[in-house]
């Protein structure tokens, strides 16, 4: 999770329909290049990591930019404790260390956390699959959230906590899932303005009624309920509902995708609106894997702060030589602002690249590029940044 995240940037925002985390976001690692550790009742997979960037334009403003050189430090796990045939904990975190020093002199030290950041317990009573999970995520990179400009740090938190149900009917199966998400800005600056404040408290209720087209392919219908508060006069419903396909197309091709209306009540209530999404992952050959992905949706950018959004991006990975892979990946954002520090319309483009060299089995090392280029309304609303980092990667 720590090199993938300069290739795909963490999202920086959330949807106002559900909390979750969509699938098929990253490359899948080849079997070859994986190792294998225990730690107590666990095993998995564990990384440590060290690495430096630099940004040119770490404030993401075009009025007065400021650098920035950062060190950091990165850890990477992914473990599970199988309790039992069909009982399990898992394990999962990315999360970095960054000494962040810049061009006027300051310094400061700041934490990451990276989506799909969880611990989840899986139990199964009788017919039930019961599950219970926390999500963290702590955001600092600003070009994530493509609805602002003029920050240096995100510094956003966030924290889901849930529980869900599934049961096998026949031929289908159904499943709830009922959580609650906290969102705070460290510091308490806002980056949406005064009717988005930095607060969002989210309860969510969600509900799927499956069918199984293949054992790795399921499509149904799915429906999602919150209501929404934080900081700010405007607490808002958001009710949605709409079939959804995800799985194994064929061996070698992953799709999710769904559509319906988005509807919303209360004082921040907008007209209806609808959402829309649809990422597919491809290995083309047992060396090259394909990522294309494009949603529209209305998103969270800070507290109440809310976005109509379209995020398009292509990623391609290959692997050049038996010790060398190569990745690139354009993006493209675009939308408004409904309530927010920006207000009005946006584009945000870019391209990442990565190229990493595995020197032994357990020992890799990288070489990253972005570049990112907003247009917004309005007095510094528009960037344009270049990020560039190196890192050294020890896998146990």
């Amino acid at each position: 999770m720590a090199t993938v995240s300069l290739i795909f940037p963490a999202r920086g925002q959330q949807s106002v329909r559900t909390p979750d985390v969509a699938p098929f976001t990253t490359f899948a690692p080849a079997p070859e290049e994986g190792t294998f550790i225990r730690a107590g009742p666990f095993s998995g997979t564990a990384g440590l990591g060290v690495g430096y960037l630099y940004t040119d334009n770490a404030n993401t403003t075009d009025i007065e930019k400021l650098s920035m050189n950062e060190v950091f430090e990165s850890l990477d796990v992914d473990l599970a404790w199988p309790l039992s045939p069909f009982n399990r904990i898992d394990l999962r975190l990315g999360g970095e260390l960054q000494e962040n020093f810049y061009s006027n002199g300051t310094n400061a030290l700041n934490v990451a956390i990276h989506p799909g950041s969880q611990i989840q317990l899986e139990a199964r009573v009788g017919e039930f699959l019961l599950t219970a999970f926390e999500r963290v995520t702590i955001i600092q990179d600003p070009v994530s959230d493509p609805s602002i400009a003029g920050q240096t740090n995100l510094n956003r938190l966030s924290n889901t906590i849930g529980a869900g149900v599934e049961l096998p009917l026949y031929h289908a199966d159904f499943g709830v899932t009922l959580s609650y998400t906290y969102s705070d800005q460290f510091g308490g600056t806002s980056v949406s303005g005064a009717e988005g404040g930095t607060l969002l408290n989210s309860f969510h209720l969600g509900s799927r009624l499956s069918f199984q087209f293949s054992p790795t392919l399921s499509y149904g219908l799915g429906g999602d309920a919150t209501y929404n508060a934080g900081d700010g006069p405007n607490d808002f419903y958001v009710f949605s509902i709409g079939p959804f396909i995800r799985g194994h197309i064929t061996r070698l091709l992953e799709v999710d995708a769904g559509i319906g209306p988005l509807l919303s009540a209360g004082p921040a209530g907008e007209p209806p609106q609808y959402f829309g999404f649809l990422t597919f992952r491809y290995h083309v050959t047992a060396l090259v894997q394909l990522i294309a992905s494009f949603d529209h949706d209305t998103e969270f950018s800070s507290g109440l702060g809310i976005t109509q959004n379209n995020n398009g991006r292509l990623g391609i990975q290959a692997s050049l030589a038996p010790r060398w892979t190569f990745s690139a990946t354009p993006f493209v954002n675009f939308g408004t602002v409904v309530t927010g520090a920006f207000p009005g319309a946006y584009t945000q483009i870019g391209v990442s690249t990565e190229s990493v060299y595995r020197f032994t089995k357990r020992l890799t090392g990288d070489i990253s590029y972005r570049f990112a280029r907003r247009n917004g309304e309005g007095p510094g609303a528009s960037y344009s940044q270049n990020l560039f980092s190196v890192g050294l990667n020890y896998h146990f």
